[in-house]
């Protein structure tokens, strides 16, 4: 229990007193203050400045959005919500340069609404210092790679992530939300919906990624790591199962022309690297077993569930089975991002969000090699 708890005899999220407030506000050091806005204002600089060096015209996929945009009725039965927001955009008047500004600018304030994330603990309400040590390396991850891969490149995964996250982030933060509990529970649905209505793909891969960490944390205990094979070992049958029924001879509708294989390097790169990285996650945890809060267990768990994945492409890579399938291997992978931008949002970066850190940084340099080299 911190200090602060321990004077106000406050346990879990219970209201801070007027007293404790202001002892937690003297705590805030005025030059970090600064110090974080000055990192905040560069790197939003960096950001702008190479926006405008990259207009849209130069982006993979903006002919191929212009056309769907410009002709809607082509997307028929396999993307019928993005196909009904296209529809409605254009009835109202919108512009196809103005919808893209309208996505970007959504991806904007989720990148917003992660840098101020911060999950519910029953302790402390905040640790401030990791504000700092998630921003310099957050900013320019989620500020750049991430918008530009999602917000103006893949459209749709871009807009099925945003409602995603904004439902998911409610459930992380249950107790802090005023609000009556059939409402909170309706927005959470009605933002799973519209994700899995505009893009059911990149739904169902976030569900895979970010539900069995949120859904096993109450049952796992880390003292003894009570559950950790089972929960291990249904993710392991989850993510073969995506991979042979989902990912396999998805070319056969995605378009003859995506046949691809695998790249070696981008093969290691997402299967046996983060296996090697899981270990020292593994040990901190062990290490720091009786230091860690509950709601801590979700990094763990969240690499443990890349773990599973990882171990479900060596054996589909050298099954044969997907063969061809390398870009749908690499677009499934890639979504591992938004679940370690939430890991770093809310824990830092620090040894236990190892996993976090390698994928977020992986996966931009990957996309960036593709879009600029």
């Amino acid at each position: 229990m911190s200090a602060v708890d321990k004077r106000t005899n406050i346990r879990g999220p219970a209201k801070l007193d007027a007293s404790s407030r202001r002892t937690r506000a003297r705590l805030r050091d005025p030059a970090l203050d600064g110090l974080i806005i000055l990192v905040r204002l560069v790197f939003i600089v960096i950001f702008t400045y190479f926006l405008i060096l990259l207009t849209n015209e130069r982006l993979p996929d903006y002919e191929s959005y212009l056309f769907l945009y410009n002709s809607s009725y082509e997307l028929g039965g396999r993307y019928t919500g993005f196909a009904f927001l296209l529809e409605f955009l254009q009835y109202i008047g919108v512009s196809y340069e103005a919808f893209r500004f309208i996505v970007f600018s959504l991806g904007i304030i989720l990148c917003v609404i992660l840098l101020r994330f911060n999950p519910s603990r029953s302790e402390n309400e905040k640790i401030y210092s990791s504000y700092f040590s998630k921003s310099s390396l957050f900013l320019l991850a989620l500020m750049f790679v991430f918008v530009l891969e999602f917000y103006l490149v893949r459209l749709r995964a871009g807009i099925s992530i945003l409602f995603l996250c904004l439902g998911y982030i409610t459930l992380l933060n249950g107790h802090k939300f005023r609000v009556r509990n059939w409402l909170a529970s309706a927005y959470v649905l009605i933002c799973f919906f519209v994700s899995a209505f505009v893009h059911t793909q990149t739904f169902m891969v976030l569900f895979a990624f970010l539900f069995p960490p949120l859904l096993w944390k109450k049952r796992f205990l880390l003292r003894n790591f009570s559950g950790a094979s089972a929960y291990f070992i249904i993710c392991v049958v989850m993510w073969i199962v995506l991979y042979w029924k989902g990912v396999s001879g998805s070319t056969s509708f995605r378009g003859e022309h995506l046949i691809s294989e695998l790249n070696p390097v981008r093969f290691f790169s997402i299967s046996f690297f983060p296996i090697l990285i899981w270990i020292p996650v593994w040990l901190w945890y062990r290490k720091k077993v009786r230091r860690v809060d509950r709601a801590d267990y979700f990094p763990y768990l969240y690499a443990l569930n890349y773990v599973a994945c990882a171990i479900a492409i060596v054996l589909f890579y050298f099954s044969g089975a997907g063969a061809d399938d390398g870009e749908a291997i690499v677009r499934v992978v890639t979504l591992s991002s938004v679940g370690a931008a939430i890991c770093i949002s809310g824990w830092g970066t620090n040894i236990k969000n190892a996993m976090a850190v390698y994928l977020i940084s992986s996966n931009s340099l990957f996309f960036l090699n593709t879009l600029y080299f």
